[in-house]
């Protein structure tokens, strides 16, 4: 088509867009940091299965370590650390 924008600034604009999404991500998950909240463990880890992969109510994805017989339930967590899009956690009690 026509008058398109050059892909040298159309690269600028989404490398600007990107680095401020991370920003804005890295300031809520680290807000959210140390707290317990409910995760539902969807997935064992394809790449450590002593891991599983679970997501919070904002569908944020949390790595716990666990047994494959958490899969399909919801469980209590503390996010230990923030990694850009996802959390580490631990289980816990509330």
């Amino acid at each position: 088509m026509p008058d398109q924008v050059p892909p040298e600034l159309t690269n600028a604009r989404f490398d600007r867009l990107l680095k401020l999404q991370e920003g804005i991500a890295k300031e809520r998950f680290e807000a959210l940091t140390g707290s317990v909240v409910p995760v539902l463990f969807e997935e064992q880890n394809p790449r450590d299965p002593g891991l599983l992969n679970g997501r919070l109510e904002s569908n944020a994805v949390v790595h716990v370590p666990g047994d494959a017989a958490l899969i399909g339930t919801i469980r209590p967590v503390r996010l230990i650390k923030a990694h850009g899009f996802y959390f580490t956690g631990e289980l816990t009690t509330l």
